[in-house]
């Protein structure tokens, strides 16, 4: 439950920071439809860069020899 509730907090607050540094009015189309383009990129590069540093972290010697 507790994981959850932090993805849902760090969801609406990385949406708030985009809406705030980008001056946004979502209740306006024009802007919901910039919002939208801008949230899905960023939420894709983050995926995105955790799937690097999850291959590059599997790659790494943990063991010493």
């Amino acid at each position: 439950m507790k994981i959850l509730i932090f993805i849902l907090m760090f969801l609406v607050i990385s949406s708030l920071i985009i809406i705030n540094n980008n001056n946004l009015k979502v209740f306006e189309k024009e802007d919901f439809h910039k919002f939208s383009k801008i949230y899905t990129n960023w939420v894709d590069k983050v995926f995105l860069n955790l799937r690097i540093i999850t291959g590059n972290a599997v790659k790494l010697e943990w063991f010493p020899e």
